[in-house]
């Protein structure tokens, strides 16, 4: 009898750490880096509600320009809005696509921020009562109603074309009254350069660059870290799209 019970408790000893240890390697396997950035991915689509911004940081030489702008938070150099489009979470946004198909559309979150063309996002979420959120919905399903075009003079004085940023801080002003209001900034010396190259290309033929650089020092804009770094929003979650090992 004795013998029974010792090698029934040899028996248990045994089985308690085999089913720990295959729980030990199963956790390992889900928490490789490439699980990681789908359980975050797979948790951002879970929490976001309509209303909220994704912001993103892009895997191009463009978006690391652009990133540029921002007066603080150099992480993101392009964002959306979370509605609701035909019964599913989608993100209602605007780059500077090719010409003609560089309207407002609505991407599935997937898309968006998609590991293979992203590193890094964000989810914020502005303190909006319901009446406010159903209003900035509706100024942003109004752009693309409109059709309007992407802006590429990021011009503040118009919506006739429109740029991410532009979109998102106009639709928020409008639908608060004004309680929430996103600060414009004007260029960072850094990029003036830059800028002045890029529009020099928009602008009248034979127009000195010293005229170009002078519109551009003056012309004010929307930065990406604005439409979040308010006290009216709150960062939800920030995480990495992209593993790179040894990081």
């Amino acid at each position: 009898m004795r013998n029974f019970f010792l090698a029934a408790a040899v028996l248990y000893t045994f089985s308690f750490v085999s089913c720990n240890s295959s729980t030990a390697e199963q956790q390992a396997v889900q928490l490789t880096p490439e699980h990681l950035i789908q359980k975050n991915i797979d948790s951002l689509k879970s929490i976001c509600k309509e209303g909220d911004v994704i912001a993103r940081m892009n895997d191009n030489l463009v978006s690391y320009h652009v990133r540029n702008f921002n007066s603080t938070d150099r992480s993101f150099s392009h964002a959306g809005v979370v509605v609701m489009h035909n019964g599913k979470k989608m993100v209602c946004n605007i780059d500077a696509n090719e010409p003609g198909i560089d309207t407002v559309r609505y991407d599935p979150i997937d898309s968006f921020i998609n590991p293979k063309e992203n590193f890094l996002c964000g989810l914020y979420r502005y303190n909006f009562s319901d009446a406010e959120r159903e209003k900035f919905v509706a100024e942003l399903n109004s752009y693309h109603e409109r059709k309007v075009h992407f802006d590429r003079r990021f011009d503040l004085s118009d919506d006739s074309l429109i740029y991410c940023s532009e979109m998102i801080a106009k639709s928020i002003i409008k639908a608060t009254n004004g309680r929430i209001v996103l600060k414009d900034t004007t260029t960072p010396k850094a990029m003036l350069t830059v800028m002045t190259k890029f529009f020099q290309k928009e602008a009248p033929k034979n127009t000195p660059p010293k005229k170009v650089r002078q519109v551009i020092e003056q012309r004010r804009y929307i930065p990406i870290d604005a439409l979040y770094m308010v006290p009216q929003c709150t960062e939800l979650m920030r995480f990495k799209l992209k593993h790179f090992p040894g990081t």
